[in-house]
């Protein structure tokens, strides 16, 4: 059943919508709602083949029902041709989901065939254990030379333990929150007194302490910047009679 909004009511008859209300009234038509959206007030075609007769207007009838035909026969081919496409990517889907299980069914006789095979799993187990085994004894072949390697590298890098008269640098300049490149700099400027050598300290090498006269060279540097923190033994004399490096 055709429908006419009232919007397109108006443009039909050439009227505003209040003016299309006034005929309403005067004809006692009541417009109805759309069930899809209430907000819409529709005619039928009978009601507004009335208005049109009531108040002389002419009602393109045979224009409009020429344009739906048109339309309905323009979208035939187009709905057919989609139709067409949906039943081939049906067959294509059912091609598909029967190969896999198909596939899966494959999988599954032999998955069931292996496990009826006497001794197949025993095989599999003894092929395992075969692997682990020879990749032990090749790592217990490689151990020796590792430790061969190390103690070559042991002896290569000497090294000995710190002495306790003397600190390492970069310790000192943290307890006195000093940054180490400025200890650094000051090494290597000759402003410190710095014993050099090389110890094993914590697993790592140091090649830099400080002794008596390198801690109060680094007490009377460093003691007026900023940050400098004094340690309990600061400023760190030096005895008369102490070896100086």
């Amino acid at each position: 059943m055709r429908i006419y909004p009232l919007t397109e009511c108006c443009t039909i008859f050439g009227v505003n919508l209040k003016t299309l209300h006034k005929w309403l009234a005067r004809e006692g038509i009541h417009p109805q709602r759309s069930r899809a959206d209430t907000r819409i007030r529709y005619l039928t075609a009978e009601q507004v083949a009335s208005l049109a007769e009531a108040y002389d207007r002419p009602l393109p009838q045979r224009e409009e029902s020429a344009t739906q035909e048109l339309r309905a026969s323009s979208a035939a081919p187009l709905f057919v041709d989609r139709l067409d496409q949906q039943e081939q990517r049906i067959l294509r889907l059912e091609t598909e989901v029967r190969q896999m299980q198909a596939s899966m069914a494959s999988f599954q006789q032999q998955t069931s065939e292996r496990t009826c095979v006497p001794g197949a799993a025993d095989n599999d187990q003894q092929t395992r254990q075969t692997e682990q085994s020879e990749k032990q004894k090749a790592d217990h072949k490689r151990q020796p030379r590792a430790k061969v390697r190390e103690k070559t590298s042991s002896k290569k890098g000497g090294g000995k333990g710190l002495p306790r008269s003397l600190v390492l640098l970069r310790v000192f300049a943290q307890q006195h929150h000093i940054p180490l490149k400025a200890a650094a700099r000051a090494s290597k400027a000759g402003k410190i007194a710095v014993v050099r050598g090389r110890w094993l300290v914590n697993s790592r090498y140091a090649t830099e302490a400080l002794g008596t006269r390198g801690q109060q060279d680094f007490y009377i540097l460093f003691r007026e910047r900023e940050g400098f923190t004094p340690c309990g033994r600061c400023p760190h004399h030096v005895a008369p009679a102490q070896e100086t490096h």
